[in-house]
């Protein structure tokens, strides 16, 4: 038996009135968008008994039993999602292309609304055709935006900003000196930038470290805190453990060498986002709560739920204070993604590949960038990440520009008015 043949075939075989030969229809799903929002939706196949069909990977299995029914003889239900297709075409898109040109492995998008925490795009590279699953590798159904851990570099600093303030230890006008590298349990960590641009010197200040990505500087505001309270925070913006999202197979990251038995260096490491895994639903639903004010929302995407608030990471006003630094971040630098008339917030963070053979960092980089806006009144939070990069790539000069694309492509779509629309940004 042929399931799914091509209706040339089964028209050329009701032709030939073979005896016991003939080709029936039946319904089946089918997929009108292919391979877009794979690895979100899954696809149905032939079931564990090989008797039927179910869900697999995905809404497709989160939600069997819902859109199966209960009997054959009484339907499934219908299920809404709070993907938005337009976004979700645009995201895959310009991901895409990323990927291409700059010759990575793979790369992830996704779009939220951080007041809700609704998935408005979620897609990765490479994908497959649900409609032609089998013709792809199973490596390619694994969905790595809640299916796999990363480190995700810079974008931490942050969540490590929000914790020194929220907690007292650190001021928006604390500053401090810049000699542009830390020695620490016999490692030598430096800023990224030392031997282009130098120490930053004294006078350094917290927003200098947001804008310029200063590692030494996210290490400073980790000490200030202390361990402790560094890692009370980390767990108050829910890293290390799973969102709760409707998709199967959720992992999460990992805290555990936040511990009093390890030494300084993996806390001074963890504040930049070296040493320290998540998975990057858990990121930006992390940097989706300083979009939204500091309360963390759980993310979603069937569009029967209702919001869920998932508890407050820092206050409002701590919340509001690093959107300001993000903000500068895009005004202040150069190549950033900032889009006159808008007040857009963002980060970028490039963070070497732990080696998967034993011990230390690969001579690759992970590129990242998250950003949201309009930042007076949050409508989307996005996200971009490639995959295995020469060390030489940074996030500046290749996620950054995409993410610039896709906000603008969101602004335009939602016709999103000017927040200060006096205002010509310099990073543009």
């Amino acid at each position: 038996m042929v399931r799914k043949a091509d209706p040339a075939v089964a028209n050329a075989v009701e032709e030939k009135n073979i005896k016991g030969v003939y080709a029936d229809v039946e319904s089946d799903r089918y997929y009108p968008l292919g391979p877009v929002g794979s690895q979100a939706l899954g696809y149905v196949g032939p079931n564990a008994s090989n008797n039927g069909e179910s869900g697999h990977y995905g809404l497709e299995a989160f939600y069997d039993d819902y859109l199966e029914g209960p009997t054959s003889s009484i339907g499934g239900q219908d299920l809404q999602l709070t993907i938005d297709p337009n976004i979700q075409i645009e995201a895959e898109k310009i991901l895409d292309d990323l990927v291409v040109v700059n010759g990575a492995t793979g790369g992830s998008v996704m779009v939220e609304d951080p007041q809700t925490g609704k998935i408005l795009a979620m897609g990765a590279y490479p994908s497959f055709d649900p409609n032609d699953y089998a013709s792809s590798p199973v490596a390619n159904f694994l969905n790595p935006n809640v299916q796999a851990v990363y480190e995700p570099g810079s974008i931490i600093k942050v969540l490590t900003m929000a914790a020194g303030i929220d907690s007292g230890n650190v001021s928006p006008n604390s500053t401090y000196d810049d000699v542009g590298y830390v020695n620490v349990n016999g490692a030598h960590i430096t800023n990224y930038n030392l031997t282009t641009h130098g120490p930053y010197g004294p006078g350094t200040t917290m927003s200098d470290i947001i804008e310029h990505s200063i590692n030494t500087g996210a290490i400073w505001v980790e000490n200030r805190m202390g361990n402790p309270t560094f890692t009370e925070y980390m767990k108050k913006f829910r890293l290390g453990e799973k969102t709760g999202i409707d998709l199967p197979g959720e992992v999460s990251g990992n805290l555990s060498q936040l511990n009093s038995h390890s030494p300084q260096v993996v806390f001074d490491t963890s504040a930049y986002g070296q040493g320290i895994s998540m998975t990057p639903i858990e990121l930006m639903t992390a940097v989706a709560g300083i979009a939204n004010g500091g309360m963390m929302m759980r993310p979603y995407l069937n569009a029967a739920d209702t919001p869920q608030e998932l508890g407050r990471a820092v206050s409002s006003s701590t919340a509001r204070t690093v959107a300001t630094m993000m903000v500068s971040a895009i005004d202040n630098i150069s190549g950033a993604p900032a889009i006159s008339g808008y007040s857009l917030a963002g980060k970028t963070g490039s963070a070497y590949i732990p080696n998967p053979k034993g011990g230390g960092y690969l001579n690759q980089l992970d590129d990242s960038y998250i950003g949201f806006g309009p930042t007076s009144n949050p409508r989307f939070v996005a996200f971009i990440r490639l995959n295995t990069l020469p060390v030489t790539a940074l996030a500046a000069e290749s996620v950054v520009p995409a993410f610039k694309n896709l906000a603008q492509f969101i602004i335009n779509y939602y016709n999103i008015p000017p927040d200060r629309p006096d205002t010509a940004t310099a990073g543009q």
